[in-house]
């Protein structure tokens, strides 16, 4: 398994979109709650169905402390991956950073300054 992954890794495949697993995660984190306001909401309710106070603490402990840990976890991992994703583009193509131009050295100073001297020269010959 190690092996495939590494494989297809080196493939240069473009990266996951980060924000589909962020939204997918967050879906299931809200719907961890909603079970959970269900579970509530019977109780107050109340009636045959209702489920007893013990089952309430601890599905609202068990559930509400899923959904909120899937929540973290996920902010957390999207955070990360997308700090990589910055960090692994080269300074070429991240449009934050602009080029800095390049400072010509002695030998092209003066060869630009020589290329314009001739010109000079030939437009006084022409005349």
């Amino acid at each position: 398994m190690q092996k495939r992954f590494e494989s297809e890794k080196s493939r240069n495949t473009p990266p996951p979109n980060m924000s589909v697993f962020l939204f997918i995660r967050l879906a299931a984190a809200a719907y961890i709650l909603y079970l959970t306001y269900q579970i509530i909401d019977l109780y107050i309710k109340g009636g045959e169905e209702a489920p007893t106070l013990t089952f309430l603490i601890f599905s609202t402990l068990f559930l509400g402390g899923s959904a909120i840990a899937i929540a973290w976890i996920s902010v957390k991992q999207y955070r990360r991956m997308k700090d990589e994703a910055a960090q692994s583009v080269p300074e070429e193509e991240n449009p934050d950073v602009l080029p800095q131009p390049e400072e010509p050295d002695e030998t092209q100073i003066n060869a630009i300054s020589e290329s314009e001297s001739c010109k000079n020269d030939d437009e006084t010959e022409e005349n």
